[in-house]
């Protein structure tokens, strides 16, 4: 590019010289032979005289050398290095959600300092318990056993449902080497009625009525209008701490009721292993705490006020929807009513 520009440069220069030199050459032909006439040529008729034309003066000896013009040199500015190109990578916009969908989803929680030494404390799911179908129901029971006043233990139980008392089991369970279960007899029962198990058989005049005839059965503490079935012997099976329950022939248990003469925080020595069976009867959906959650040895029945010179009998609340708490329960003051309804 640099070469270019000097060669159009003296292009330029040799144009200019070139025309200069033409109109000096002229110049000196004219300083010659200025006019015609001057020449001895003889004036034309009818011409006029021309003025005589001044050349104009030439200071200087000789010939003047010849005024270059002024070129004004293109200027050349330097080629700006452009820098390569650099691709940026394309980065998408993060994609907004709309705020109803933001609020609906949970805020994360930041997770629980603990000290090094503390445990984590164990998670334990919701227990879905199904519905308890029970074809019987424990409805009284007398804890009080005594051949001076003649008050025997029983169990009374109501029915729920018409059906078979085939493969039912009463379970007490105060004993933990030898708990007592019954196997119920293969019994036709109707809705609504009433079956005394009477612990003890003090006299000889006992028969289990298995029929329709609910009279054969004589006896302290019979009833001649409900069922009356018999443990024969004299031991002494329900204590005023205990736990009672009941299963179908499917294993299923079908009620409970956990008795404390003495309610604490913890169970005693001798009823450690009723822990066992309340966290059992709460996971078959048969005992809890008031508030629904896995019982404590203070959510009994308080059997304190029952002493053997009384005749008070644990009883449920008739007529009521069973919540499987102790306040299904309630103690009564007026005396047992096995075969009746409670008072």
């Amino acid at each position: 590019m640099k070469h270019l520009s000097i060669v159009m440069i003296f292009l330029l220069w040799f144009a200019v010289f070139a025309c200069t030199n033409d109109l000096s050459q002229q110049h000196d032909t004219e300083q010659e032979n200025p006019q015609g006439t001057e020449q001895g040529q003889p004036e034309q008729p009818g011409l006029t005289e021309q003025p005589e034309i001044k050349e104009p003066e030439i200071s200087g000896e000789g010939e003047s050398e010849p005024i270059m013009p002024e070129v004004e040199q293109p200027v050349i500015e330097p080629q700006e290095e452009k820098p390569p190109i650099v691709e940026l990578p394309i980065i998408e916009p993060p994609v907004v959600e709309p705020l109803e969908q933001v609020l609906m989803e949970e805020k994360p929680t930041s997770p629980e300092i603990r000290p090094p030494n503390e445990e984590t404390p164990e998670v334990i799911p919701p227990v879905i318990v199904p519905p308890i179908n029970a074809l019987l129901v424990i409805n009284e029971l007398r804890t009080e056993y005594s051949r001076i006043t003649q008050r025997y233990e029983f169990i009374e139980f109501k029915v729920k449902r018409a059906g078979n008392l085939n493969g039912i089991r009463l379970f007490i369970m105060a004993d933990s080497n030898n708990p007592f279960i019954y196997d119920f007899p293969s019994i036709n029962v109707a809705l609504g009625e009433y079956i005394t198990l009477h612990l003890q058989t003090p006299e000889n005049n006992f028969k289990d009525e298995l029929g329709d005839n609910l009279e054969l059965s004589g006896g302290n503490d019979s009833c001649p209008t409900a069922r009356d079935l018999w443990v024969v012997g004299s031991k002494e099976l329900l204590c005023a701490t205990d736990i009672v329950y009941l299963e179908d022939d499917g294993n299923n248990v079908m009620d409970a009721v956990v008795l404390s003469e003495k309610p604490s925080k913890t169970w005693g020595n001798d009823y450690s292993h009723f822990a066992k069976i309340e966290e059992f009867l709460f996971y078959e959906g048969a005992w809890k705490a008031a508030n629904g959650s896995m019982p404590t040895p203070l959510d009994v029945v308080n059997t304190s006020s029952i002493k053997s010179s009384t005749a008070k009998s644990v009883c449920r609340y008739e007529g009521r929807e069973i919540s499987h708490t102790a306040s299904d329960w309630y103690i009564s003051g007026s005396g047992t009513t096995p075969g009746l309804p409670n008072n």
